[in-house]
């Protein structure tokens, strides 16, 4: 391969039909057709964009190596990754700000970007991120950034689903900011330290929203029953999806209040993860409430039982329900619940 590109060694690879040539290309290192591309021939060129396509994975765990700035630089001028939509750069911890400002001067087309794991990224990055003009999907972990980086994404008129994960120095304030200035109608918080639900809810930012998810976040001012019982708006009104994680000091006030803040009867899927072990009969009785349910996942409660069950058995929209971890719910109790795909610990019980 080394020899045909610089013209010597075998003759007429550059001749070989694209098919053939995307057979033969695909068995070599991802990173390395961003070397041949515009190097061989026409065919040559046809095969890589076949190969890459829409989507570019520079991710640690797709090409087994950490980029450094002036390498993926170097891929960008190729002029193969021009037209990518979805890029990932999951894991690379080497980069930093000026690969973001490269890429968004090399692939003005991305929709979707993925930055897990890339702790070099900070305010500044995330003004060159603000001048992608189509980006609609963005997840960021470990990132360095503030509330001042977080603002500057709300100038992408475009960006409709973001992640928050582990940005240890956003605010609850940050996020409240963001999202009242931006597009976005899909948030997920994931343990963000600063960051806390009721205080997030009550600012009445959310309201956009018709998915949420949070995710070891801490649910600090649904202790005290007086304040459940005081009067809230409903702050999440247009929510569709709502997701619930490993969320501190989660109990049967937590269902009151939310209950408050949506409405029951517009929530097509309800998940509950390992943040339930208080929930109680409350929970059977403000579950009824979910009419339009399509979807329910509960994972590690003790608290579920047969009385979930009948609660749930009055919910006609239902269709897919999973119970992982519940050790009150036996088999017996899913028994001829017709039209509903029901999964016990990972197998299907009922159809």
């Amino acid at each position: 391969l080394n020899n045909s590109i610089f013209g010597v060694g075998l003759m007429g690879w550059e001749d070989l039909p694209v098919n053939v040539l995307e057979q033969i290309l695909r068995d070599i290192p991802f990173c390395a057709l961003f070397e041949i591309f515009s190097r061989v021939s026409f065919n040559w060129d046809v095969a890589c964009s076949n190969i890459v396509g829409s989507s570019l994975d520079f991710s640690d765990s797709s090409i087994k190596t950490s980029l450094q700035d002036q390498q993926l630089h170097q891929y960008l001028l190729s002029g193969l990754a021009s037209e990518a939509k979805n890029v990932s750069l999951n894991g690379q911890m080497q980069l930093n700000d000026r690969s973001l400002e490269n890429l968004n001067f090399h692939c003005c087309s991305i929709q979707s970007l993925d930055l897990g794991g890339c702790t070099r990224f900070t305010d500044v990055g995330m003004q060159h991120l603000s001048r992608f003009c189509q980006l609609s999907v963005l997840y960021l972990d470990l990132c360095t950034i503030s509330d001042v980086g977080l603002l500057r994404l709300a100038n992408i008129s475009t960006l409709n689903v973001i992640t928050l994960r582990q940005l240890y120095q956003i605010t609850t304030e940050g996020v409240s900011k963001f999202s009242k200035n931006s597009n976005v109608n899909e948030l997920a918080i994931e343990f963000c330290s600063a960051v806390f639900a009721v205080d997030l809810i009550e600012t009445g930012a959310l309201r956009k929203l018709t998915s949420l998810k949070l995710k070891g976040i801490k649910f600090k001012a649904v202790k005290d029953p007086n304040f459940v019982l005081s009067f809230h708006e409903r702050n999440l009104p247009n929510l569709r999806y709502l997701t619930l994680s490993h969320c501190e000091w989660f109990n049967d006030l937590n269902i009151t209040y939310i209950l408050q803040c949506i409405h029951p009867e517009k929530i097509l899927s309800l998940s509950i993860i390992h943040c339930c072990p208080m929930l109680y009969y409350q929970f059977n009785v403000d579950i009824k409430s979910f009419t339009s349910l399509q979807t329910l996942y509960v994972e590690g409660s003790l608290a579920f039982d047969v009385l979930t069950i009948i609660a749930l058995k009055t919910i006609l929209n239902l269709k897919r329900v999973s119970f992982r971890m519940c050790p009150l719910i036996i088999e017996e109790y899913l028994e001829n619940w017709k039209g509903v795909i029901v999964e016990l610990n990972g197998s299907i019980t009922s159809k």
